[in-house]
């Protein structure tokens, strides 16, 4: 037997009415091996970017909070990079 559950908070969201930008959808366009690796190595460049700056972010805070405190536990202060 399947079943449905829904959430109990139910948050309604507004967007912007039709007229404001083009809601069309964007033409599909099939998919080759130039394109399939462009899209995997612009994926690896972005992982890349984001390890790195996790990393200078990470260690600045390691910095600031080793010498503010001496907490064993600094989990909680590294920054989410968004």
């Amino acid at each position: 037997m399947k079943s449905v559950n829904f959430n109990e908070n139910i948050e309604v969201l507004y967007t912007h009415p039709n007229d404001y930008y083009d809601r069309k959808c964007v033409p599909i366009v099939k998919v080759n091996f130039k394109i399939a690796t462009e899209i995997m190595q612009y994926r690896l460049d972005m992982k890349r970017e984001y390890t790195k700056l996790y990393a200078a972010a990470a260690n600045a805070t390691k910095a600031t909070s080793a010498s503010t405190t001496n907490d064993t536990n600094r989990l909680h202060n590294y920054p989410i990079l968004a």
